[in-house]
């Protein structure tokens, strides 16, 4: 397993070194290996036709083959989303939807508030993208310390305190979270390639 590994590696590495994408690189050998059969009077029309299969595959962004522990994924990373990825996806999106409404409700975030976003980056670290679980991480220490802040600021309200400066303080964070668009932010992960992208 290990050397099939260091096969792989190897195969990739010397494919992006010439600027081929090892999906193509793969479809290239499928087909000329059904083309060397056909020629030398071997059986190569069954290849041939499961060469021309993964080629319409391919085009058509539905392709995937898989090999033990190893998947050779001939669509792009949004089209290779199955449904319930997707709903994965969805689900988080929809606890940064309830984060934001109730946060903006007031420009506050209580229990509940704090709740909903700390959960949608756990459960992204897990099992959704790097990239975006790191996004959510980012705004997650923003919420974070608006959270304290607000706690901070309640207390001295209720003791009969001045707690001017720790609203001073909370402005200063505030913008990075009435920037958070997450259409933009889960679109890349959910979305159909459209035509433009092609």
């Amino acid at each position: 397993m290990e050397k099939i590994s260091k096969f792989i590696n190897q195969l990739k590495d010397f494919f992006n070194n010439i600027g081929i994408p090892i999906k193509y690189a793969i479809l290239l050998i499928i087909t000329l290996t059904s083309l060397f059969l056909i020629v030398f009077g071997r059986n190569g029309f069954d290849f041939g036709i499961i060469a021309l299969a993964c080629w319409i595959f391919a085009f058509l962004d539905l392709a995937r083959i898989k090999f033990k522990d190893y998947e050779i994924d001939f669509m792009t990373h949004k089209q290779a989303l199955t449904a319930d990825e997707r709903q994965l996806y969805i689900e988080n999106y929809e606890l940064m939807e309830k984060f934001m409404f109730e946060f903006m409700k007031e420009s506050k975030i209580d229990d509940q508030t704090y709740d909903y976003i700390s959960k949608a980056t756990k459960t992204a670290c897990l099992l959704l993208n790097p990239k975006l679980a790191k996004q959510l991480d980012e705004y997650f220490k923003v919420a974070t310390r608006v959270y304290f802040i607000d706690k901070k600021i309640k207390l001295n309200e209720e003791q009969g305190f001045d707690a001017a400066e720790f609203i001073i303080e909370k402005n200063e964070y505030l913008d990075k979270l009435y920037d958070i668009n997450l259409v933009d932010l889960y679109r890349p992960y959910v979305k159909v390639k459209d035509d433009a992208e092609e």
